[in-house]
């Protein structure tokens, strides 16, 4: 006959648990131990030396023997059975059948009983403490199971504050529950942590998006061959010629101030803004000049000038537009440029003999080949040129056309004005753009 160590209950020969209180039977744990009543205090004996020991000590006073790590409670092996089975239900089954089965350990855990004694309760208060702490939450399920098991252990200190709180195992269980709150506490500051941050993840991945492409934008738009400081020098110097121009307009030195207003020219070092700033004040001031200086003609200077547009032509009548008057190949209208020069000189005589020549009107000039122009006046005798590109030819500027011609610093010359061959030419044309690097 074999009886239950615990409550006497008689039990089957190849029983493994008692039908009556779930104890393990004495014999099926290599480790298990006997435990007898002495009055209302549970006393049991060590399975390694026999010396009897209270029930609420956990190591054996004489020989040392750790019952917390030798024996499996029965209320541990019960609630394990249980979720076993429930762990063999999700096997193969999808996420939210896994889900489901993860909220029926859950509840499990939650209503399982525990025997109300000090042995058991401490020693399923360990168990339930390992369990909360191995759990990595991946989904809803899991944190249901480690609140679970963090409840249990909050439900058996309760209890033991009931029942036990003046004997010495309660400060074991005491302990378990503040490690157990104190991961609790971290858990959930660290959830805080990585939800604050989650939460601000898209609008600093937006903001740091907008920093980007504002500057790509000013990078992009921003001088290569500049420095900032280089650049606000320059615009300062730009900004002492208009006041210089502005002088000269006022003055009426027109020929100075249309010079100067030539010169504010960007280059591709500049942004865009700038270079789109200094071309509207630099057309603007060559108008304004162009207006000024018309304004400013006497009666008979405007007549002169009129009649300028009927005489002279015999200066036009060889041009051609579109005739390639490039170096190498100007040198075949030599000839032509000395009976261009013949016939002028023939239709308007002079009898003065000061060594100086006429060229005719500076209209005579522009908007022909600047090559062309160079020729004519070589063949005319003149020596000293200075030629200068704007880099601007477009749409409404033909490629390397003249756009103002000075000799002996006047660049609104007539027919009758007389130069000598020594003078300075200086001639502006419409060179072609640059290509950016």
């Amino acid at each position: 006959m074999v009886k239950c160590v615990k409550c006497g209950a008689v039990l089957d020969e190849d029983a493994r648990f008692c039908d009556k209180c779930g104890a393990s039977v004495k014999g099926d744990n290599d480790n298990s131990y006997e435990q007898v009543k002495s009055g209302a205090r549970t006393i049991r004996k060590c399975p390694n030396c026999g010396d009897p020991i209270d029930a609420m000590e956990l190591i054996c006073d004489k020989c040392g023997y750790n019952f917390t790590e030798q024996r499996v409670s029965t209320s541990q092996e019960r609630l394990l059975a249980q979720l076993s089975a429930i762990d063999k239900k999700m096997q193969g089954c999808r996420m939210e059948d896994i889900v489901r089965y993860k909220e029926q350990k859950a509840t499990c855990i939650n209503t399982f009983q525990v025997a109300n004694n000090a042995e058991e309760i401490v020693s399923f208060a360990l168990f339930a403490r390992a369990n909360a702490c191995g759990i990595v939450v991946h989904d809803p399920g899991d944190y249901m199971i480690k609140r679970a098991w963090i409840s249990k252990i909050e439900q058996m200190y309760k209890t033991a504050c009931a029942s036990f709180p003046n004997e010495p195992i309660f400060k074991q269980l005491e302990e378990i529950n503040e490690e157990i709150h104190a991961v609790v506490a971290k858990e959930e500051k660290q959830g805080k942590r990585a939800a604050f941050f989650e939460m601000i993840r898209i609008p600093a991945i937006v903001v740091i998006f907008i920093l980007l492409m504002i500057g790509l934008y000013k990078w992009g738009t921003s001088g290569f061959d500049d420095s900032e400081a280089e650049h606000k020098e320059r615009e300062q110097k730009y900004e002492q010629l208009v006041q210089e121009i502005q002088a000269d307009i006022a003055n009426g030195d027109y020929d100075a101030a249309l010079i100067k207003a030539n010169s504010l020219h960007m280059d591709d070092g500049w942004s865009t803004e700038s270079k789109e700033h200094w071309d509207k004040e630099r057309e603007f001031l060559i108008n304004l000049i162009n207006e000024k200086a018309g304004y400013n003609l006497t009666q008979d200077e405007t007549e002169e000038e009129d009649e300028e547009d009927e005489e002279g032509k015999e200066l036009d009548e060889y041009y051609d537009e579109d005739t390639d008057y490039s170096a190498g190949i100007i040198d075949e209208y030599k000839e032509m440029f000395k009976e261009i020069w013949e016939i002028f000189d023939g239709e308007n005589k002079d009898d003065s003999n000061d060594g100086k020549v006429s060229v005719g009107s500076y209209k005579n000039y522009r908007k022909k080949n600047y090559e062309y122009v160079v020729a004519l006046l070589k063949a005319r005798g003149f020596t000293n040129f200075q030629i200068i590109d704007l880099n601007d030819a477009g749409f409404m500027k033909k490629e390397n056309t003249v756009k103002e011609i000075s000799i002996g610093g006047k660049t609104k010359f007539k027919k009758k004005d007389r130069f000598s061959l020594d003078d300075p030419v200086i001639i502006t044309h419409h060179g072609k753009k640059k290509d950016k690097d």
